[in-house]
């Protein structure tokens, strides 16, 4: 599969936080069975010795502006498992840099990651262990790299600013006709 140990990047996650102990408990779960790859996180924590994980946990430390595309061109895998949140950003930025991602079928994460981002459960450690080794199968196939990057490209803020451009002339055209024939 790989020359080297395949590197999966978990940077938004503090191991502490409820995402953290996700990443840790999918990234422990295989590791029981077989040889299993890197894990990149933003800080240290016990968590990863108690589950005897040192060796393969390397501590990224606080991640400037231009740190993560660095990471996302570096490693296998993104693996970014949110109970809640934003928009989603660290999945669409892997996304363009043709990295393969997993995340939470949950919050906004579906619809930002769409069909090239692998989804699972971030309650399940289970789940997401076998959607990282899926990955991990298919991170070098160009044709799902190039899915990928496509499916980053539909998202810009030129066309962000249409669609809100369009919702807001639709919100008023109510009050428009109201407002003419009063």
């Amino acid at each position: 599969m790989h020359a080297r140990p395949a590197t999966i990047a978990a940077p938004f996650t503090t191991p502490g936080a409820p995402a953290g102990l996700s990443a840790l408990g999918t990234f422990a779960a295989p590791r029981r069975h077989r040889a299993y790859p890197r894990l990149l996180l933003r800080s240290s924590h016990p968590q990863p010795e108690r589950l005897g994980l040192t060796d393969a946990i390397c501590f990224m430390g606080l991640i400037s502006d231009h740190d993560p595309l660095m990471a996302y061109n570096a490693v296998d895998v993104l693996l970014y498992p949110s109970f809640y949140g934003g928009f989603g950003f660290p999945v669409l930025e892997a996304l363009a840099c043709g990295t393969a991602v997993v995340t939470s079928n949950c919050a906004s994460l579906p619809e930002v990651g769409g069909t090239v981002a692998k989804q699972a459960d971030p309650y399940s450690p289970h789940a997401m262990a076998l959607a990282v080794a899926e990955e991990l199968e298919n991170a070098d196939d160009a044709v799902k790299t190039a899915a990928r990057i496509a499916w980053a490209c539909e998202f810009s803020w030129q066309r962000t600013a249409h669609a809100t451009l369009a919702a807001y002339r639709k919100a008023l055209e109510p009050a428009a006709t109201t407002m003419a024939t009063a």
